[in-house]
């Protein structure tokens, strides 16, 4: 997942969160060869709710980029897609896909996030005549970084593969969460505040009992911390256990039960009491990658490399904090 940002709140830039958003994606080419890629295939969840897989590790030659969930819901008046992939070609792929499955217009195209692998497909729909509907927060992130991000990419992935990829300017920015009946099918669009990345929205279909949690919840991978108010994260994730949801379609991996909220709400406060606790030890920002390991998070993928950086990141944050105290 490539960022290249701003801490949050408070948009404090540290050196540190700049060196590793802006350098891991540069550490995976190397790694990886390009190959032929298997188009997206829609895979149904529930009654007219379907999900793209997005592949494992950090964006590659290999998998182009398209480690980011998407996802649609089918209504009796049309389509809402949500993320729209990692670039223009693969919008266009997720755009047939969904028109295989469906003969329902696209009525629009909601981006939950500002990530790359999330946003760089969406002028693929708009190209298409699909309004693109975004939060203001994610939108003013989005300008803000996304154009040295996408650089970046079409360095690593390569020219042709970004091929037709540019920043688009959403048709209608959200100030907040909203219903809407747009598909003839009521949905929420959940703006929970501060929490995964400012702007972070996930969508809730309350006739099968089905979330689209995108950035708030990843499932059987590390979840990145950068743009992140950490204690909202966790009470977000309070507010959508609330909901008696069936299945949870998260941004990575792939989707479950309700049970992902806690176990990515545990993983969040695991790492939270690990940082404190070596704070209190007097352990160094270098010594974090000889903490022990995390329970039962070692197997997500990512760890170790996005787990020790979340532990740097989250410790820079704490010794901050406490500087800053008169």
């Amino acid at each position: 997942m490539l960022e290249c940002g701003i801490d949050w709140p408070g948009r404090t830039l540290t050196r540190l969160a700049l060196f590793w958003a802006c350098a891991v994606i540069t550490c995976m080419a190397s790694a990886a060869v390009a190959r032929e890629l298997e188009p997206p295939v829609a895979q149904q969840v529930a009654p007219g709710v379907y999900w793209f897989a997005g592949s494992t590790g950090e964006a590659s030659p290999a998998n182009a980029g398209r480690i980011g969930n998407a996802s649609f819901i089918v209504g009796p008046l049309g389509v809402l897609a949500v993320d729209s992939g990692s670039s223009y070609a693969h919008g266009l792929e997720l755009l047939g896909a969904i028109r295989r499955t469906t003969d329902q217009p696209i009525r629009a195209l909601l981006l939950t996030q500002a990530r790359p692998e999330f946003i760089f497909g969406a002028k693929a729909f708009q190209d298409a005549g699909v309004p693109v509907w975004m939060h203001q927060r994610a939108l003013d992130l989005m300008l803000e970084r996304c154009a040295l991000c996408l650089s970046r990419l079409r360095k690593i992935l390569g020219v042709s593969v970004m091929a037709g990829t540019e920043i688009v300017r959403p048709d209608f920015s959200l100030g907040e969460g909203l219903s809407t009946g747009l598909i003839g099918r009521p949905l929420q669009i959940l703006d929970l505040g501060p929490s995964s990345g400012p702007g972070d929205l996930a969508v809730w279909d309350a006739s099968t009992a089905t979330l689209i949690a995108a950035g708030l919840v990843d499932h059987q991978r590390i979840p990145r911390l950068f743009d992140d108010h950490l204690e909202g994260w966790l009470r977000a994730l309070d507010v959508l256990a609330e909901l008696p949801l069936a299945q949870l379609i998260p941004g990575h991996g792939p989707p479950g039960s309700a049970g992902l909220l806690g176990q990515h709400k545990q993983y969040l406060q695991a790492l939270g009491r690990s940082v404190q606790s070596a704070m209190q030890s007097g352990l160094s920002l270098g010594q974090l990658a000889d903490l022990p390991a995390l329970g039962p998070w070692t197997g997500w993928d990512g760890y170790p490399q996005q787990h020790v950086q979340n532990l740097q990141i989250l410790y820079l944050r704490l010794e901050q904090r406490w500087l800053q105290q008169p």
